[in-house]
């Protein structure tokens, strides 16, 4: 009988070189079918998973390190057929959520694909009509009723209840319930700021609009305007500023800053947040002559301002376009003329003194509406 060697041959064991590497390869084909990829505007391309996605950029995992590209340098973005295929089941999904009007969920499943692809239209599509179905739940047509009639404690405590008996506190759809509240607090606050000079009510319920929900639109602007009943100027400049940055049209914004750097004395601050307004809005404020009148005594005060650090030209300029806002009265074409002088600008006291100093002009017209 044949005895087993104790010593058998194992080769067929083993990883032979030429198997390892074609093992390798078949991998490495099978890693880049499956591979999202990041073409750069350098030419360059990187091969990964794409595990996050923002307006200003693109985190992808290129296996030894996670990377952030710039959007404004990325070409083009392609992702892998599993994560297309990931993308159509994740469509199907919010469609089956939409169908049995499970409108929470579909919110929350919307908005976890929005972090990824915060621009897919469909998921915006989906998740927007799910906010309307959660704020129509919330009972939103009773809210508008008790604001149409001015009953905003009774709408903020019918909405505090419903929000309560809902479960949504402590659930990710629960953005939709805080900003609806947060949007009653500050109609609330606008209402009485219009009918009282008092601002720490108004103040108060700014403030519990952002500890609720810190996007809500308009929010820094109502916040202002309260700050401004107290006489907080400063505190106020800050709000409205950002309110202008993120409605820059909006000339009635920029009047309210305009008065408060008249508060605090901010001349230079005045004219240029004049020369940054749309000159289309301005057109259309009921409030021109109180603007002009505020942009005039600025650019005064800036040109006296410039002459005192001796930069005449500049001084020269500034004092002109106090003249070109002034009703140019006797007094204030001498005080001119005087001015002029000063920062020996002879050439242009001498035109003042002798074309207008002998009568007085009529005042610019008002914008047309």
């Amino acid at each position: 009988m044949k005895r087993e060697s104790l010593h058998q041959d194992h080769t067929a064991d083993r990883w032979h070189p030429v198997h390892t590497l074609a093992v390798l390869v078949l991998w490495a084909a099978a890693s880049a079918v499956c591979a999202d990829s990041l073409t750069l505007d350098s030419g360059k391309v990187l091969e990964g998973k794409i595990v996050s996605e923002t307006d200003q950029a693109v985190q992808i995992d290129v296996g030894s390190m996670v990377v952030t590209i710039p959007r404004s340098k990325i070409v083009a973005a392609t992702r892998s057929a599993t994560e297309a295929t990931t993308g159509a089941a994740a469509l199907e999904h919010l469609g089956s959520l939409e169908a049995k009007g499970l409108w929470p969920d579909l919110y929350e499943a919307a908005s976890d694909l929005l972090l990824r692809d915060p621009k897919n239209p469909a998921v915006t599509k989906r998740r927007e009509l799910a906010e309307s179905k959660i704020r129509e739940r919330l009972g939103e047509e009773k809210v508008a009723a008790l604001v149409r009639e001015r009953k905003f404690d009774e709408a903020i405590a019918f909405l505090s209840k419903q929000i309560a008996q809902s479960g949504l506190a402590s659930r990710g759809a629960g953005a939709v319930a805080r900003r609806a509240l947060a949007e009653l607090y500050l109609a609330s606050a606008e209402a009485r700021m219009r009918t009282s000079s008092d601002g720490h009510v108004p103040l108060l319920e700014a403030r519990k609009a952002r500890e609720l929900d810190p996007g809500t639109p308009g929010l820094d602007y109502t916040e202002g305007m309260a700050q401004m009943k107290l006489r907080n100027f400063k505190e106020a400049i800050g709000l409205l500023e950002g309110a202008a940055r993120a409605d820059p049209d909006n000339f009635g914004i920029r009047l309210q800053l305009i008065q408060c750097y008249r508060e605090t004395g901010d001349s230079a601050k005045i004219v240029a947040t004049y020369e940054a307004a749309p000159k289309k809005a301005e057109a259309s404020a009921e409030r021109w002559s109180e603007v002009r009148r505020m942009l005039a005594e600025a650019h005064v005060q800036v040109a006296l301002r410039l002459a005192d650090q001796g930069t005449t030209a500049q001084a020269a300029a500034a004092y002109d376009k106090f003249l070109s806002l002034s009703e140019r009265t006797p007094e204030q074409l001498r005080d001119a003329v005087a001015f002029f002088e000063r920062v020996g600008d002879f050439e242009r006291a001498k035109e003042i003194r002798a074309k207008r100093l002998g009568g007085r002009r009529s005042p610019p017209a008002r914008p047309r509406q």
